[in-house]
């Protein structure tokens, strides 16, 4: 058994689809061949590692695509011998390419240190890839140092509240937290900034989904009343989680999904762009005029509506003022205002009408505030 593994090992390292070892090569390599004996005792050990890799569970052969070990001349189930064994292969799991799309998520993960992404990379390096591999010194994204970390947010403490929440969201149970937040102080601690408790109670909700956006993960929930007299309004609601600590999961269950209003019976795909930053109020038709604010006739620059909204549905173009284009997306009122004027030069909101009131409203007070 010990020969097995060995080469095992060896064709793991040392081989693959593209690299495949001849039988002259396993002899050449002095602390291979001195385990691995004679031929008979080679053949034997290659067919049990055929064998033992490339069988399910009922002794049946896989299809030759899942062998793991590829050895050709082996003759199976066959008596004869096997003098003239050909080139053998260790056929891996995944392939270089697959594995630098592991490495990179690694590294984009945003509740891991980087001590924690350098040890990750190794183990994976060495369980997943082979000295070819390493020797193209692919990964190149893991020289790349991480985001900044945050010292006031530990990142042991995201991983555990995300797996306490997972576990109530799987179990149907509510949730009780402190969330906290960074505040000054007043008088002779003013400027003395603290990460503490924002409020003096802590929060009851019923948690359904965990949302990752812009490096930082949040929780989809129903805010739930303490005590029997209190008014329900179950509406969907969103909290930081890396903000969250002393969670506590309770035994009531849920509110059921149907129940919340604004929250999504299924989390689909399109969650973040129909509510940029997160926003919790419901996503409705939005008819913008995106042009250039040069008034240049040319080819419109849609990189950042499939940025923020991915798809949308054109309607006409407009010449009317300047050349532009008439689109329609879904988002939310609420962050729609926001984008509007970040992208102030870019845009215009046509429709809804009370939403081009709200952006005047705001354009005014800007106008005061800066006059």
């Amino acid at each position: 058994m010990s020969k097995v593994i060995r080469l095992l090992k060896h064709l793991k390292w040392h081989s693959n689809k593209d690299n495949p070892l001849e039988r002259r090569h396993l002899r050449d390599d002095p602390n291979l061949s001195k385990f691995l004996g004679g031929k008979h005792a080679q053949t034997t050990a290659f067919k049990d590692l055929h064998e033992g890799l490339n069988t399910d569970y009922d002794e049946r052969l896989l299809d030759e695509e899942d062998w793991r070990v590829v050895i050709s001349g082996l003759k199976i189930d066959s008596e004869e011998k096997n003098n003239r064994l050909g080139s053998m292969y260790y056929n891996h799991p995944f392939s270089h390419d697959e594995i630098d799309l592991i490495l990179e998520g690694i590294w984009s993960i945003k509740t891991i240190s980087n001590n924690q992404a350098e040890i990750l990379t190794e183990r994976i390096k060495q369980e997943l890839g082979d000295k070819f591999y390493a020797k193209e010194e692919r990964a190149l994204f893991t020289r790349v140092f991480k985001e900044q970390e945050s010292t006031a947010v530990d990142k042991e403490i995201v991983q555990d509240n995300l797996q306490i929440i997972h576990k109530a969201i799987d179990t149907n149970k509510q949730i009780e937290f402190n969330l906290y937040s960074w505040y000054s102080g007043e008088g002779e601690d003013a400027g003395d900034v603290k990460f503490i408790p924002r409020d003096k109670n802590p929060n009851l909700v019923s948690p359904y989904y965990i949302v990752f956006d812009d490096g930082k993960y949040y929780l989809l929930a129903n805010t739930e009343q303490y005590g029997e007299e209190a008014v329900q309004e179950n509406r969907m609601s969103v909290w930081r989680i890396d903000l969250m600590n002393d969670i506590e999961i309770l035994h009531e269950k849920r509110t059921p999904n149907k129940e919340v209003e604004n929250l999504p019976e299924k989390l689909e795909k399109t969650f973040n762009n129909e509510h940029i930053n997160i926003a919790y109020d419901d996503p409705k038709d939005i008819e913008i005029k995106i042009s250039h604010h040069s008034g240049e006739e040319r080819s419109i620059d849609y990189k950042f509506i499939y940025d923020w909204f991915g798809d949308y549905q054109f309607i006409k173009e407009d010449k009317k003022d300047y050349y532009g284009h008439i689109i329609k997306v879904q988002a939310t009122e609420f962050a729609i205002v926001n984008w509007a004027l970040q992208y102030n030069q870019e845009v215009e909101i046509l429709n809804p009408l009370h939403i081009r009131e709200t952006i005047k409203e705001k354009i005014k007070n800007l106008n005061n505030k800066y006059s």
